[in-house]
């Protein structure tokens, strides 16, 4: 145990990479940054030499550059985010991130605060009775606890610094892409867009997508996207059977606006993606990457991020009642490193 600022580091179960423990914030050399800068989200890109050594490092660099800029225009929540990104030689794409434990009560109050557009209070109408003390539990596996990234906690007013320890400092995920597989610097036929790729990835160290759930870990507590997991309306689902229905809705389960994964192995807070369910596009949150595509962060990525907390650009905001047309009708806190989330590719039958 290591205690710093008065959080307690704990090691957990390792999933994908290696386990940190909470560390103090350094300052980080950066080797190559993007850009254009927004006066909200700002993300503070590192290049480290298994990429910057490549011979298309800069087609590279420019793809998840842009991936970058993409957030920074829709998001419009002040904070500031460091990303590590790493070439692989597997897989699609993975992260670590610093993930932090809280109790439901000072979760849900803090969310509450930053909930102001209709369809954020909606999303907050559907957990129900407010939380009264530390020992309320959350609506959907009847735990005290809750599980968020380094940077939504920080966007919810919290002291969660970055835990994870890489070349050059600290930060609050380190990224791999296999870019052997990703147009850029390969061709797209066949291959899958490295923008959506780290876009995916990016999400997921700001607290959707794979850190948006933590069905099936050994953490006590769930995730941002959990409290809006539904079977049914009025139905919450919370289960790692593969059978099981499980979408993402704001209203209850009145409305679905994009299925969840149930697939073992890939992150159960990702879209279901193996196969696609009919009438969906191939969207960024797969948990199944789809080769020859190349999607843009759509709108119910940013409804998750709405969901969460997250406050969008008027440019990124969609139409009143969007979100709705997408869908069809039926405090003491913890931090440890989670090696949490991967997008998978999809491997032909």
């Amino acid at each position: 145990m290591k205690n710093v600022d008065g959080l307690t580091g704990r090691p957990q179960r390792p999933r994908f990479l290696t386990w940190g423990l909470l560390a103090p914030v350094v300052a980080v050399s950066m080797l190559c940054s993007n850009a254009q800068a927004y006066s909200g989200l700002t993300i503070n890109a590192t290049f480290d030499s298994s990429i910057t050594s490549l011979p298309d490092a800069a087609a590279i660099e420019g793809a998840i550059n842009s991936a970058i800029s993409v957030l920074e225009h829709d998001i419009s929540s002040p904070i500031t985010v460091s990303i590590l990104f790493q070439n692989m030689n597997s897989g699609l794409g993975e992260s670590t991130s610093g993930v932090y434990t809280l109790s439901y009560f000072d979760y849900y109050n803090a969310l509450k605060a930053h909930m102001t557009t209709p369809e954020q209070l909606t999303a907050l109408a559907s957990l129900g009775q407010a939380p009264t003390s530390s020992s309320s539990p959350n609506p959907v596996n009847g735990s005290t606890s809750m599980e968020i990234s380094a940077p939504q906690g920080r966007m919810l007013g919290f002291n969660t610094p970055g835990v994870v320890t890489g070349p050059g400092g600290t930060y609050d995920t380190i990224i791999g892409l296999n870019t052997s597989i990703t147009s850029p610097p390969q061709g797209l036929a066949g291959n899958y867009g490295l923008q959506a790729v780290a876009n995916h990835e990016l999400d997921e160290a700001l607290g959707i997508g794979g850190l948006g759930s933590f069905l099936g870990t050994s953490l006590p507590g769930v995730g941002s996207l959990d409290l809006y997991r539904y079977s049914a309306p009025g139905v919450r689902s919370f289960t790692t059977d593969q059978s099981a229905t499980s979408y993402f809705s704001l209203d209850g389960g009145k409305t679905v606006l994009s299925y969840f994964n149930q697939v073992p192995g890939a992150d159960y807070g990702d879209w279901a993606s193996d196969p696609i369910p009919g009438g969906f596009p191939v969207q960024v949150q797969d948990a199944f990457g789809t080769p020859g595509t190349n999607p843009a962060l759509g709108a119910n990525e940013l409804a998750s991020f709405s969901a969460i907390g997250y406050s969008l650009s008027a440019q990124a905001v969609p139409e009143p009642s969007s979100f709705a047309m997408l869908g069809t009708a039926i405090l003491f806190f913890s931090g440890h490193c989670w090696s949490r989330s991967k997008q998978r590719a999809r491997v032909a039958a």
